[in-house]
């Protein structure tokens, strides 16, 4: 899969979520988005922030794991 755009990164965010079963990723990557989006324009509160900094790192893991499984990451990452 060629990752140029947004609609690139949704479409593969949307592809994990189906294959592992998982409707949590496409929030976490959505509130990951808003994370990178908002952070110069529109400071966020701090409760917003934490969200979304906590779903940014949740989507890292379920990424890392998903990597694991397919042998393309090793275990000390």
């Amino acid at each position: 899969m060629e990752i140029s755009s947004y609609q690139d990164y949704y479409s593969l965010a949307d592809y994990l979520s189906f294959k592992l079963n998982n409707t949590e990723i496409i929030k976490y990557f959505l509130n990951t988005e808003k994370l990178h989006a908002e952070y110069h324009p529109r400071p966020q509160d701090k409760d917003s922030l934490r969200l979304r900094m906590d779903h940014c790192k949740k989507l890292i893991e379920v990424a890392k794991e998903y990597l694991r499984k397919s042998k393309s990451l090793p275990e000390e990452i």
